[in-house]
């Protein structure tokens, strides 16, 4: 229970409520600012006028948000990291059910990201490989298998020959562009509902960011 303070002690100690213990005229048994209002009084109040001017205040509070937005981008980025740190599920969550709503946007947000940022990215990639190299091996050796086992035995010279002018063109675009392109399987060839072949057919040479974002997905 709140302890009895009187105003005038409040006013000497510089406190800025007090307590009577006795109602308002509206019936509140509240603290009371050292002005005279009672607390509770002033809080109905706000949310009244809140109500009655929501647009007008929704609005005024967007652009005093966006002008701090503009004038403090550190506090800004500050703030934004430690909500998600502190939100990571949430965060999670929502993003997961945006890809789902719209994934051809968040795979072009991905592509600017991973352009935007080329030298990190490699960079974080050589990285990951040094650190990986178990891994990697696997993976490779797995991947060659399901490859020599979905080359059928009826390939063609020339079949082959297509197949080694993707890898070549893969090759080609990575040193005149920069970044790396990979051969992908358009029917990917361990996909969980359909395998594809590895046939030339089955090829196409695209940005090795898009080919990792696609996974095996058609």
């Amino acid at each position: 229970m709140t302890e009895i303070v009187t105003r005038q002690y409040a006013i000497a100690n510089g406190l800025g409520k007090y307590f009577t213990g006795k109602p308002c005229r509206k019936g509140h048994i509240a603290e009371r600012w050292v002005a005279g209002a009672c607390t509770q009084c002033v809080s109905e109040r706000k949310k009244e006028l809140y109500q009655e001017n929501k647009e007008q205040v929704l609005a005024y509070m967007k652009v005093q948000g966006a002008i701090y937005r503009k004038n403090n981008p550190e506090k800004r980025l500050e703030n934004s990291y430690k909500w998600r740190e502190e939100n990571r599920g949430r965060v999670r969550e929502q993003e997961k059910q945006r890809r789902l709503v719209d994934p051809e946007r968040y795979r072009n947000i991905a592509r600017k990201h991973y352009y935007k940022n080329l030298e990190k990215q490699r960079t974080r990639a050589k990285e990951w490989r040094d650190s990986n190299k178990g891994l990697i091996n696997y993976y490779t050796s797995k991947r060659k298998a399901a490859k020599l086992q979905r080359t059928p035995k009826w390939l063609t010279e020339d079949d082959r020959w297509m197949i080694e002018q993707a890898y070549e063109l893969a090759a080609q675009r990575t040193a005149i562009f920069g970044f790396q392109w990979h051969v992908d399987h358009v029917l990917p060839l361990r996909g969980k509902c359909v395998s594809g072949l590895h046939v030339p057919t089955n090829l196409q040479v695209i940005p090795g960011v898009e080919n990792m974002h696609k996974g095996n997905r058609l």
